[in-house]
């Protein structure tokens, strides 16, 4: 096996080489950044920014290159002979340290349109958990790349894109007189949040098609039971949903890493989500549900333990398994996240301490399922949960407001909701419950009509509370307030490019 050299360092920048007797260089630089470090009000920075350094040096390249920006890494890839591949790297660079912002408009439309297919009812589980920051600040519309300004987008070059954040991984020989002109900057620091709990397992209830689960697991363990339990997870449910009952297409899943958990340390969630055939929707959603349950609740079979284990084994061997640990190793150390521990090669195999690890997830188990007349959440053994966090009435001392007699007249919701203003913040009651947005936690308003009367206010423990007086009658100090209290860059209009995801 060849083995990796970490340790090196350019210009600053924390290098891996892997020398290999080839005449191509395969380069990826990456960055410890991603979209859940965006604020809801620069929601698309990052794609702009990859957009714009892109389009800056493969107008004329001869080079294959290509980017991405994922939930918690930013990477650029090249591949070629090593002295292009250095050329390529050192105009990348410049163009991060740069940005030409007087091509945003032209990036705006295909931004959107990367951002428009990042949709579906992840966003619900998400925003559940983390409410409208960190993983869940993509939950809600933001202002789209047509909204962004070009000092944000200098703003975030600066602070996320300097040496101090950056990893070059290297395949290949190493290019002589490589130069990585980042800009300098201090370590940028994370948010991140730890998830909502609430007793569980339980479920979001959603319109559509909705068919997915969020598991929270403990920070990683030398004996890989969290990897384990995905394994188990993923094919329990392949065996069950998709090959033995066929009431599913395919399942997809995502793994979210570096999340606060609640017994120290950062843990990782892990969705997992079917397509079920439409026809068959209810009963793939009850089969869904009743397989993930029973193996929290019962741990796996002999027969899936041996093949997850071997499955696990194979996956941690050869060149590029190690490769990806030196780069998510050296990515953690410029994070500051130390997230590794250690090779991770020792597969749990005891049955009881699976099952034991596997119970302990059932307990923060949430689905998203749709709103269907035949789903019976308690038959299923789910709890009702709730995107935003709710809280049992009086509504506290303030400005009363309610909805406008029509609305009152036709809808027995509106005749008992009930809008108050504090001198902290807005709270409203809806069928008996409290949903509160003080002005320190606002992340984001977004102006629904062109005089921006109608608001929608979005906090960052993922409420919304609409105001104007389409909603509530006399409703104009409310906005007063609002506009008082909260500041000006947080307001934004509704995206010309978007659709995406809504609360």
């Amino acid at each position: 096996m060849v083995s990796a050299h970490p340790g090196l360092v350019v210009d600053g920048v924390q290098v891996v080489h892997v020398p290999l007797d080839d005449d191509v260089t395969h380069v990826r630089l990456c960055f410890a950044v991603g979209s859940r470090d965006e604020t809801l009000r620069e929601q698309g920075v990052l794609h702009m920014l990859e957009h714009l350094a892109m389009h800056a040096v493969t107008g004329d390249s001869v080079i294959d290159a290509n980017a991405s920006t994922g939930p918690s890494r930013t990477e650029f890839s090249a591949s070629g002979p090593p002295r292009l591949v250095a050329d390529h790297l050192e105009r990348l660079c410049r163009a991060l340290a740069h940005p030409k912002v007087a091509r945003m408009a032209d990036e705006a439309p295909v931004v959107a349109a990367e951002i428009d297919g990042d949709d579906g009812p992840h966003h619900a589980l998400l925003a559940a958990r983390y409410g409208f920051v960190d993983l869940g600040s993509g939950s809600v519309v933001g202002p789209g790349p047509d909204g962004l300004t070009p000092e944000q987008v200098r703003a975030a070059a600066a602070r996320w894109f300097v040496r101090q954040n950056a990893v070059l991984l290297v395949e290949g020989s190493m290019p002589t007189d490589l130069r990585l002109p980042l800009a300098d900057g201090p370590v940028p620091t994370h948010v991140r949040v730890a998830p909502r709990r609430r007793p569980g397992p339980a479920a979001l209830l959603l319109d559509g098609p909705a068919c997915l689960v969020s598991l929270l697991l403990p920070p990683p363990d030398p004996q890989r039971l969290d990897e384990l339990a995905v394994e188990l997870v993923r094919q329990r449910l392949l065996d069950v949903v998709r090959h033995e009952k066929g009431l599913t297409y395919a399942l997809d899943d995502e793994h979210f890493v570096d999340v606060p958990h609640a017994s120290g340390g950062r843990g990782s969630d892990f969705m997992i989500g079917a397509d079920p055939l439409e026809a068959r929707l209810v009963p793939a959603v009850q089969a869904f549900v009743r397989t993930v349950l029973a193996l929290l609740g019962h741990g796996p079979r002999p027969e899936e333990l041996r093949r997850a284990r071997e499955r696990l084994a194979l996956s941690a061997e050869g060149r590029r398994a190690s490769l990806e640990r030196d780069l998510d190793q050296a990515l953690d150390r410029v994070a500051g996240r130390g997230l590794a521990v250690g090779d991770r090669r020792t597969v749990a195999d005891e049955e009881g301490t699976v099952t034991a690890y596997l119970r302990r997830l059932t307990g923060d188990a949430l689905f998203a399922l749709p709103d269907h007349p035949e789903l019976d959440l308690a038959e299923l053994g789910l709890q009702p949960a709730s995107v935003e966090p709710l809280g049992p009435g009086p509504l506290p001392p303030g400005r009363r407001f309610r909805p406008p007699l029509l609305a009152r007249a036709i809808s027995s919701s509106a005749r008992k909701a009930e809008l108050c203003l504090t001198d902290d913040g807005l709270h409203v009651m809806l069928e008996g419950e409290v949903q509160s947005v003080r002005w320190t936690d606002v992340v984001g308003v977004l102006e629904e009509d062109e005089h921006g009367h109608e608001l929608a206010v979005f906090g960052a423990q993922g409420s919304t509370v609409m105001i104007g007086t389409k909603v509530w009658r006399g409703a104009e100090g409310v906005t007063t307030a609002l506009r008082a209290a909260v500041p000006a860059d947080l307001f934004y209009r509704r995206s010309r490019l978007l659709s995406g995801p809504e609360e």
